[in-house]
């Protein structure tokens, strides 16, 4: 019994919900037509008030578009019949007259909706708007009784030509309000202008910066007068080794330089504005391994690691060879040994192709990559038919060269050769431009053109730069590096000095410039700054050369 009753009272709720719905639907139905009859009953009596003539013309610019609506003019209806005579005029002349306001304000009002609505042409519908403004202007004028009926309409067009002037893009956000007789012209209301965010100024570059991806072929040669060396202050370290410093790498953006000597011992150096002083931390050469000596070094991108190459020093029977990785932090350092098979000759150069892999590449033309995971390596191309002695990567691709006498572009992304040059000599270093990508030099042991200018989007070496070698005096190495600006090339030489070469000069291919740097051949040469270059020679010293930079001219930079 109590489910039944209680079915029949859900089944009651459910008939009233439903009744209600069906009440508020005819409501909403009733009031939409009334709101309908309501606006067919203003547009006809606007049409009503409208001559025929221009009725048509009314009509087509409503049917363009309903934005006409936002914009309304209370216009009070007066009665023709209570515009007295003034001014010599008759009421048939009134009623023409306002007749004639009113198909002014239709005409007008289309133009608006086409502004709106093609704003592309906004020029246009402007030019046509100030034409409607002058023509009304001109018939208050003559009838000054029906100036409170133009007054309202200029003061509407005054507002749209305000608002043509803002956003070309939308529709004017500015609302038009309603034109009034008895309340004068409308005044346009103003929007708050956004404050404008004053520029900061453009910021100064150092002397001797650079803008990160210029294109430096397109300076080279330009200049007449090449960039020098001046008050260049000279400071050593006297003994850096027990012998012949062989390998020497400057830490990326840092003051730390590391070098290796024959006699197998890696050392780790401090560069101070003054002078270059020697820390506490050394890597002894291994006690197993006599006869090993580094000769070839690389930091990794971020300066926290560095790989050192080894090879067994001449008529020293080969126990296979080694890479050592040494993370270097100011409160120590620590190695850890890789080592490949016995049947590998001797290792002769290494760089870094990211943070946790390097390559090296040995006496037998093998090109190898390496993880810092693992302790042992994978081979990546054999296209050299003898020892290699210089590697750099640039960009994706890995340069190499060596003993016979051909450059190697390598792909090391598809694994692949791009391409190869030959050279008249044995390519003894690479160097890729700090600022360019695609520059890079190849010094090369030779009498004549030691350093190489190329470009690797071109077939053709861009220039040659050389010095004077004495007779008696056989080129064994040469060593070159860019300034960190991209303009400066310096190169070791068989003399104790050091030549440099601004790629700006039109007479580049001979040095700008040379100094003495040692007492004996300059062995190995890099630029630390801007105004840093740091030297080693085989007179077992340990050279930091500061200086400023200036045009032959006298012109500072």
């Amino acid at each position: 019994m109590e489910d039944r009753l209680l079915c029949q009272a859900l089944e009651e709720e459910e008939r009233k919900k439903i009744q209600r719905e069906e009440e508020d639907e005819q409501r909403q139905k009733h009031e939409q037509m009334m709101a309908k009859d309501e606006r067919t009953k203003r547009k006809k009596g606007s049409d009503d008030s409208i001559p025929p003539k221009d009725r048509t013309s009314f009509q087509d610019d409503e049917t363009e578009s309903d934005s006409f609506d936002d914009v309304e003019f209370d216009i009070e209806e007066t009665p023709s019949n209570s515009i007295q005579k003034q001014n010599g005029n008759t009421i048939e002349e009134a009623d023409v007259t306002a007749e004639a306001v009113l198909g002014l304000i239709a005409e007008y009002s289309g133009a608006r909706t086409r502004y709106l609505h093609h704003i592309k042409e906004a020029k246009q519908h402007r030019a046509e708007a100030e034409s409607l403004k002058e023509r009304l202007q001109h018939l208050a004028n003559q009838h000054e009784e029906y100036q409170p009926f133009i007054t309202p309409v200029l003061g509407a067009i005054a507002v749209i030509s305000d608002s043509s002037h803002g956003s070309s893009t939308t529709k004017s956000s500015r609302v038009i309000p309603k034109a009034s007789l008895k309340k004068g012209p409308v005044k346009s209301v103003a929007q708050p202008k956004p404050q404008r965010k004053e520029e900061e100024p453009p910021k100064k570059r150092k002397k001797g910066s650079h803008r990160p991806g210029q294109d430096l072929s397109l300076v080279l040669r330009c200049r007449p007068e090449p960039e020098v060396l001046v008050n260049i202050k000279q400071h050593y370290y006297e003994e850096a080794h027990i012998k012949t410093v062989r390998c020497l790498a400057i830490q990326p953006e840092g003051n730390t330089v590391a070098t290796g000597g024959s006699d197998g011992v890696v050392k780790f150096w401090e560069m101070t504005p003054h002078e270059v002083k020697p820390t506490a931390y050394l890597v002894e050469p291994l006690a197993t391994r006599t006869g090993e000596m580094p000769w070839g070094m690389a930091w990794s991108p971020n300066g926290t690691s560095l790989a050192v190459v080894y090879k067994n020093a001449p008529q020293t029977p080969s126990t296979g060879t080694t890479a050592h990785l040494i993370n270097y932090a100011p409160g120590g350092v620590s190695r850890r040994v890789m080592t490949i098979a016995p049947q590998f000759k001797g290792l002769s150069c290494v760089d870094f192709i990211a943070q946790d892999k390097f390559v090296t590449g040995g006496e037998d033309g093998l090109v190898a990559l390496w993880d810092c995971f693992k302790k042992s390596s994978e081979s990546m191309h054999s296209q050299h038919g003898g020892t290699i002695g210089a590697l750099c990567y640039q960009n994706g691709h890995l340069l190499s060269g060596g003993a016979d006498k051909k450059l190697v572009i390598w792909d090391v992304i598809q694994a692949r050769q791009v391409t190869s040059k030959s050279f008249n000599n044995r390519i003894c270093c690479i160097r890729k431009n700090p600022v360019h990508a695609d520059l890079f030099i190849c010094g090369q042991a030779a009498p004549l053109h030691q350093i190489v200018l190329h470009d690797r989007r071109m077939k053709d070496p861009q220039m040659t730069l050389s010095y004077d070698v004495s007779r008696k005096t056989s080129v064994l190495s040469v060593v070159a590096d860019w300034s960190p600006d991209g303009y400066l090339v310096a190169s070791s030489s068989t003399e104790n000095k050091v030549n440099c070469w601004d790629i700006r000069f039109d007479r580049i291919s001979i040095p700008s410039q040379d100094f003495a740097a040692h007492d004996k051949r300059v062995t190995h040469v890099g630029f630390a700054s801007q105004q840093t270059l740091i030297t080693s020679g085989s007179d077992r010293r340990l050279g930091m050369h500061t200086f400023q930079r200036s045009y032959a001219d006298n012109t500072p930079t």
